[in-house]
């Protein structure tokens, strides 16, 4: 096992990336589940695939060739159990002389049941088309022969019937070797019997073990064969395929035989077959339908008509026989499976489409193994199934952890720009918002861009030491980013002592509303740090360090966002005139602040955004550096009452 590890390991670098990865999971995946078949594990599944396909494949057939005459529980009070021989060859006689093509009898008759053996041995002289059955030798338990007027002839058949492990019956014996002498089954003496009358004669096949039987090519089942393993194939075996409904059956009991009720045309050109239908008798199987369905147990003369029935429709040509692929061609089938799920989580990695994919393709693969079984093939279910689970299972194992990875990275990345809610929001929506990159693409929008700087501040800095600037500066930092944050902006950048935020990206704004809301939560974000301004200051003097005081600039317009920099150093940040209208507003001296802390200043533009519930004062129309048209510029004086919470999102 670690030497497949290893090999596995090496095959993964060699190859590389994802096209690695897909490889050493199809190989696991082949592996995995070849094993698994070729030990026997997949078996009861397979065995419940075709049952349910059989059972739901049944079909009701008006003119079935196979008559069934049972001694029924009342027949058994009426007439006694086992049936005497005189009551039997009675039955019998009459279903033969009323034109029967053959007429099986599925009742033990090693000795005379009541009265002397010639009464059958008369009954079987008269009519070669009679075959009575016999018992193979099991183990410990001998053989049960038939009459002893016909032992040696073709006009005895064993009964036996192979039954799983599981109790049910699935497999027709039509040939057995028996102490050194081959036997035929009760049903092939039928069939071949109704087929002579038809002119179709068995055929052997050169060397081969296989039969021609009309228009069919019968060869005997494999031990893994259609949806067996490792079975038991012993003598010439052949899958029942149960094609006609037990309802399709006419049905007689032998007292409306004897007592004249079953009209005589019922039996003249067609298969009887006589037996016991008594509950008392317990002479019922398990098939695939009483397993699945819930159905009754089929008696044995029911079992021994599908045979018949079955041998018929093949030599005829109405239908053909159920087959298994070659083990090696179910096995590519397989792999085949594998390498598609494989393929569909590489190509759909969202967890959605995988899901939408498996149901669908697993789907598809049960439509392609019904059609394969319609046209007589049984190509296992179980492996494919479970390669395709296992296939669509790794691509969602691997997507669900592709994404955890990518979303750790992205989330560590932007949780330095954006406020935690905004960095879900690109995660959401990362298809539209991401470039290749693995950064937000390039695109034009309307935001609200912010700026603010310590005023002053050069000339304070000149007389503290570095440990203390750099406490000042991170209490100054650490107070704007957690506003912003919190009131939905995005940080963009730290120059020197001046902060950079906007509000609106990178999540387009596609209402007005939605752009208002992105300029109140910038002039917010400002009040609220103008009073952590002041709470900053006390606690600044406290320590011994000089107070500060702040110029803030907002201004809402179009900008381009984007990623800027080099291959060695990439940033995400937003440009244009915007930008430089925010900027200029935060370092306009003309418009003094008073005795405040923190001036907020905002253009005409951001102004028409807010609401009354900010208190704003009009300055005056400025030229702004760089700018030819004058700005109208208002002063921020704060709430107008107690605000209402803006949320983050």
């Amino acid at each position: 096992m670690a030497n497949l590890t290893t090999l596995l390991d090496r095959l993964q670098s060699r190859i590389g990336g994802t096209a690695g990865r897909l490889v050493v999971a199809w190989l696991i995946i082949g592996a995995a589940v070849g094993g698994a078949n070729s030990l026997g594990w997949l078996e009861k599944f397979e065995l419940l695939f075709y049952d349910t396909a059989i059972a739901l494949s049944g079909e009701s057939v008006d003119d079935v060739p196979v008559v069934l005459v049972g001694a029924t529980d009342a027949d058994l009070q009426k007439y006694g159990w086992p049936l005497p021989d005189e009551r039997l060859a009675l039955a019998v006689e009459q279903m033969a002389t009323a034109g029967a093509l053959a007429v099986g009898v599925d009742l033990y008759r090693d000795r005379p049941v009541g009265g002397d053996e010639e009464v059958l041995a008369g009954l079987l002289r008269r009519h070669g088309n009679v075959v009575f059955v016999s018992k193979l030798s099991a183990g410990n338990l001998a053989a049960i022969e038939g009459p002893r007027a016909i032992r040696g002839s073709a006009q005895i058949g064993f009964a036996d019937i192979p039954v799983d492990d599981d109790g049910v019956t699935r497999r027709a014996l039509l040939f057995a070797e028996d102490n050194g002498k081959m036997q035929t089954s009760l049903g092939i003496r039928l069939a071949l019997r109704a087929l002579a009358a038809r002119g179709i004669k068995p055929e052997r096949i050169g060397d081969t073990s296989k039969i021609r039987l009309g228009a069919a090519t019968i060869r005997p089942i494999g031990a893994g064969e259609g949806p067996y393993h490792q079975a038991d194939t012993g003598g010439y075996q052949l899958l029942i395929d149960f094609r006609e409904s037990a309802a399709g059956f006419r049905r007689f009991s032998v007292s409306d035989v004897l007592e004249g009720r079953a009209d005589p045309r019922n039996f003249k050109g067609r298969v009887v077959i006589v037996g016991t239908t008594a509950q008392s008798v317990k002479d019922y199987f398990s098939v695939p339908s009483n397993r699945i369905l819930g159905d009754r147990q089929v008696f044995g003369i029911e079992l021994h008509g599908q045979i018949v029935t079955q041998l018929l429709r093949l030599a005829e040509g109405r239908s053909g026989q159920m087959l298994g692929l070659p083990p090696t061609l179910e096995y590519a089938w397989m792999l085949i499976v594998a390498a598609v799920a494989l393929g569909i989580g590489w190509w759909g990695q969202r967890l959605p489409v995988l899901i939408g994919a498996s149901f669908g393709g697993l789907v598809l693969i049960v439509l392609a193994h019904g059609l394969a079984y319609r046209a007589g093939w049984w190509v296992a279910l179980t492996p494919a199934v479970l390669a395709w689970i296992m296939g669509v299972g790794w691509a969602i194992a691997y997507s669900m952890q592709s994404q955890s990875r990518q979303r750790k990275q992205l989330m560590s990345l932007f949780s330095r720009y954006f406020s935690h809610d905004v960095a879900e929001q690109i995660w959401t929506r990362r298809e539209e918002v991401l470039g290749s990159g693995g950064m937000p693409a390039p695109q034009q929008l309307v935001a609200t861009v912010f700026f603010s700087d310590l005023a002053g501040f050069t000339s304070k800095a000149e007389v503290l030491a570095p440990k203390e600037l750099t406490e000042l500066l991170n209490a100054y930092f650490e107070a704007a980013v957690a506003i912003i944050h919190r009131n939905g902006g995005s940080i963009d950048k730290f120059i020197g002592d001046a902060v950079m935020a906007v509000f609106g990206v990178p999540i387009p704004r596609m209402s007005k509303e939605e752009i208002f809301e992105d300029a109140r939560r910038a002039v917010r974000s400002a009040i609220e740090f103008a009073a952590a301004i002041d709470v900053l200051n006390q606690g600044f003097v406290a320590a011994g360090l000089p107070r500060i005081a702040v110029r803030i600039g907002i201004h809402t317009g179009p900008v381009v966002a984007g990623s800027i920099g080099s291959t060695q150093r990439m940033e995400y940040t937003v440009i244009g005139d915007s930008v430089n209208v925010a900027a200029r507003l935060e370092g306009l001296d003309k418009a003094g602040r008073g005795d405040a802390a923190c001036r907020i200043l905002i253009s005409e533009t951001t102004r028409h955004c807010l609401d009354d519930r900010f208190k704003v004062q009009r300055l005056g129309e400025f030229k702004l550096h760089g700018k030819q048209e004058a700005v109208e510029v208002y002063h921020v004086l704060g709430f107008s009452g107690t605000p209402d919470k803006v949320s983050a999102t």
